[in-house]
């Protein structure tokens, strides 16, 4: 399994993405993370709940989400992560050049350069805000949600940075290391979000990459 791959799960709103690969401290535990919105069902899940590939083949069950809180309160993190499924298929990383796994993790800074590998390439993209501090509405599984301190990025080519079914990607800077979690765009495509890991989740999971 590689990051950024698709995933799914009973009952929730469509597909999404699998962003990478985590241990905690003193565990081998393998933990992928993606966001609530593609895991959790929106908070409407169990602890040990089935995690899918694209092709419906269980890949890990559900362990830890943030809360996503009610339409009209305040979000700051989308994420959730599920316990791998020991075995085959091996876990890797798909990075630009001949890096084989994150070189750590980055807080986001304007005007850094950033990409994301997808199942449609390589994807070049430009922070304009590293932590927003207006009110933004993200609609996920067609329920509104607002959110603020994310990360906002422009994309460098004529296509959006990311599209419905890439929420889940994590997001690597141009020196290798890890930004963000995607969780949407914008209706036209120009701007998309993440939640950021530096001041973000790693305040609350002390993940180590694996």
């Amino acid at each position: 399994m590689i990051n950024n791959s698709k995933i799914t799960r009973s009952g929730n709103c469509g597909i999404g993405s699998v962003g990478g690969f985590f241990t905690f401290p003193s565990s081998s535990t393998i933990y992928g993370i993606s966001n609530n919105h593609v895991v959790a069902n929106l908070n409407s899940c169990a602890v040990g709940d089935t995690i899918t590939d694209a092709f419906n083949n269980p890949i890990g069950k559900l362990t830890n989400w943030f809360i996503l809180n009610s339409p009209g309160q305040v979000n700051y993190l989308d994420a959730a992560l599920f316990e791998l499924t020991p075995g085959p298929p091996p876990i890797s990383w798909q990075m630009n050049g001949d890096v084989t796994k994150p070189k750590g993790f980055i807080e986001p800074r304007t005007n850094g350069g950033v990409y994301m590998i997808t199942p449609r390439g390589t994807q070049m993209g430009v922070i304009t805000q590293t932590y927003t501090n207006q009110l933004m509405n993200f609609q996920l599984c067609n329920q509104p949600f607002l959110f603020t301190h994310i990360t906002e990025i422009a994309p460098k080519q004529k296509a959006p940075f990311s599209i419905p079914g890439e929420s889940g990607c994590i997001v690597f800077s141009s020196n290798q290391c890890i930004v963000g979690l995607i969780i949407g765009t914008n209706l036209d495509g120009s701007r998309s979000y993440a939640i950021p890991f530096v001041d973000g989740i790693l305040k609350y999971y002390p993940l180590i990459i694996a």
